[in-house]
């Protein structure tokens, strides 16, 4: 009977293999074309290589690891890089911008040149169709029958539009 509760099947595992691999050396029984059984075992090239016999000649093995031999790797060396057997030539300035056009303080141009000028505190602007009015305090122009005549009506009663 099943139980939603019951991990029996996880926690007690019931069955249990009897293959044993080795997985460096592997071994595998398969049967051939003729239905033999047969054992594959080692593969060439499966096994990694030893190492060498370490070297017994104690001037090697003293003199193996140092570094006195090669000209730069003293102390005091890394300082200087590859300058140490040099003297240093001439050297170029990076920072000088005086030959680059446009390129020092003061010549950002903010907007496009114009020959627009007007003075902030006297301010004279052409509005666009001022030249088209009559009156150029009369911002409505021309006026039809209908509105001359409301106008002529308050006018004449003393008031103004």
């Amino acid at each position: 009977m099943y139980n939603v509760l019951n991990y029996r099947d996880v926690t007690h595992a019931d069955f249990k293999t009897k293959r044993t691999v080795n997985p460096l050396q592997p071994e595998y029984t398969v049967r051939d074309e003729d239905g033999k059984v047969c054992e594959i075992g080692s593969v060439a090239g499966s096994k990694p290589n030893v190492l060498p016999p370490p070297r017994q000649d104690q001037e090697f093995v003293n003199t193996s690891l140092k570094t006195t031999d090669i000209h730069g790797c003293a102390i005091g060396t890394k300082g200087l890089g590859n300058f140490h057997t040099r003297e240093r030539r001439a050297y170029k300035d990076t920072n000088k911008t005086e030959d680059i056009e446009k390129c020092h303080s003061g010549s950002l141009k903010k907007s496009p040149p114009t020959l627009r000028a007007t003075h902030p505190l006297d301010p004279e602007y052409q509005m666009p169709g001022r030249k088209e009015l009559t009156n150029i305090n009369d911002s409505f122009g021309k006026r039809n029958p209908v509105q001359q005549a409301i106008l002529d009506r308050h006018n004449a009663k003393g008031s103004t539009l």
